[in-house]
Order: C-alpha cells, then sequence, then structure tokens
C-alpha cells in the first residue's frame, strides 16, 4: 500500500495540470470560452447592479408613455379652462403632431406671421408655414426701419399670428413678458386669429410663479438668444435690470379672450422652448 501511494503521489507532483474536478475543463478552454462569450455579447460587460440597454431603454419607454397620459390628462383639465376664457384648447402628443394641428388651422392664402420663439423654430411650424400654400409675412426680412415698420403694419393687420407662450397656469391664464412688446401687442389686439403653440413644460400653478419662472428659466436663455448684454445673459440670474437691453420691459397677463375662439392654444406632450 505504501509503495501504491509513493507511486501516486509522484505522478500527480509531475502532472499537477491534470488534477481536476470531474467534468469541468482545464482553465485554458474556460478562458477562451469567456472570451468568446464577451465577443458576443459586449451588452453584459454591465457595471454591477446596472440593466442591459435593452431593459433600460424599455424602461425609458414606459416611463415616458406614464409621463405622457400624465401630461395629456392635464392638458385635457386646463383645456376647459381656456374654453370657459374664450379661447380654444387642442391637445398633441409631440411637435410633429403640433405643426399639423397648426397648419389645419391656417386657411390657404391667408397671411400668416409670428413672434419670435424657439418652440415655433423647434417644431418646424415657420419652415412649414414659408413652404405653405400661405402669404408669409416674415418681420426678419425687413432691411431698414421703414421696412420694419410698413412690414408691422401688415402684421398687425395679418389673418394668422404663431407664437408660444412664456408660461401658463392651471386655471388657464397666459403669462408673457416682452422687450418692445410686438409679440404680446398682437396677441392682444390687431391679427384676426392667435395661435399659440407650448409645450408642458411650461405649465405653473399660478401667475406669480409663472412670471418667476420667465425671469429664472425663459430670460436668461433668451438674452443670450437675441445677444443682449443683461445680467441675467452673464449670470444666469434675474438682476431685475431696467437698463438698455433689457427685454423683460412688458409684463402681459391674459386671464380672457373678449372675442371668443379667436386665441386658440395648442398644448403639445413634450418640452419645447425655454
Amino acid at each position: 500500500m505504501s509503495e501504491r501511494n509513493e507511486e501516486k503521489r509522484a505522478s500527480m507532483a509531475k502532472e499537477p495540470c491534470k488534477r481536476k474536478r470531474k467534468g469541468r475543463k482545464p482553465v485554458s478552454e474556460r478562458n477562451e470560452e469567456k472570451r468568446a462569450s464577451t465577443a458576443k455579447e459586449p451588452s453584459q460587460g454591465l457595471c454591477k447592479g446596472r440593466k442591459p440597454v435593452s431593459e433600460r431603454n424599455a424602461e425609458e419607454v414606459e416611463v415616458m408613455s406614464f409621463k405622457s397620459q400624465s401630461y395629456e390628462n392635464t392638458a385635457r383639465s386646463i383645456i376647459k379652462k381656456f374654453e370657459k376664457r374664450g379661447m380654444s384648447g387642442f391637445y398633441c402628443a409631440d411637435r410633429n403632431e403640433a405643426r399639423e394641428k397648426v397648419l389645419e388651422l391656417l386657411e390657404e392664402g391667408a397671411s400668416v406671421t409670428w413672434g419670435g420663439s424657439m418652440t415655433l423654430e423647434e417644431a418646424g411650424i415657420i419652415e412649414a408655414v414659408k413652404a405653405g400654400p400661405y402669404r408669409a409675412i416674415d418681420r426678419t426680412a425687413a432691411a431698414t426701419q421703414e421696412e420694419s415698420r410698413k412690414l408691422y403694419g401688415e402684421i398687425v393687420c395679418s389673418d394668422y399670428f404663431l407664437m408660444s407662450t412664456n408660461a401658463f397656469t392651471l386655471d388657464g391664464e397666459l403669462i408673457n413678458i416682452d422687450g418692445r412688446g410686438n409679440r404680446v401687442a398682437c396677441l392682444i389686439n390687431g391679427p384676426a386669429n392667435v395661435i399659440v403653440v407650448t409645450g408642458m413644460n411650461k405649465l405653473v400653478k399660478n401667475v406669480q410663479e409663472g412670471l418667476d419662472r420667465v425671469r429664472t428659466m425663459a430670460a436668461p436663455p433668451n438674452s443670450i438668444r437675441v445677444g443682449v448684454s443683461t445680467p441675467c445673459s452673464k449670470t444666469g440670474i434675474c438682476g431685475d435690470c431696467t437698463g438698455e437691453g433689457c427685454i423683460c420691459c412688458q409684463e402681459v397677463i391674459t386671464r380672457a379672450s373678449m372675442i371668443r375662439g379667436r386665441i386658440k392654444i395648442i398644448l403639445v406632450g413634450e418640452e419645447l422652448g425655454f
């Protein structure tokens, strides 16, 4: 017995790699299979606790569907408030639907113009109007002050004026702050119809919250966009300025439309503009 044990130990000392659990592959084979598996499934190389992209995307879509449904439910409630205030309201799930809704509301051959708006640009509405069967009046086409004044006369008397709003309340009021006031002037009076397009990101609880939102969230990036040197364009924080270049000169709260149906508001179920 002692001789056999001695022979066995000598054999194991010479060939240690042969010692393995039953059914277990050599290390070299296991490493090769692991490399091949990683190459085939790169998405599995995740941080600890992190889900694969496919699963995360599915969850994001689900969350967005919850948010979209919530937007639609809220919009329905606010549209009823608009109607009580003499304004018409519509809900569109995204910017593409909103663009199509605007074109649906416009009459062929009508004069159409617009105020400065990132929302209209992001939704492709201005481009669609220019390419459509309408008489587009573009205020930026004026080369001189005289031409600008002449164009403004046409804008005030246009069939449709397109714009966004800086904020709108749960109770159906519109909040807007302007520099020169040409945009809010056309909202108040002039064009036969006003179409307001706004993302649900501009919803606020009340008028004061709306004014705060404009000064905090809209004015700073708008100041940068139009190229004025205001405190908020440099610090990102409202400085309550009144100097040259201030774009917060006119504050307008639209609580109702005397001409019922003149103001049409399209609420969009995504973030648009400032």
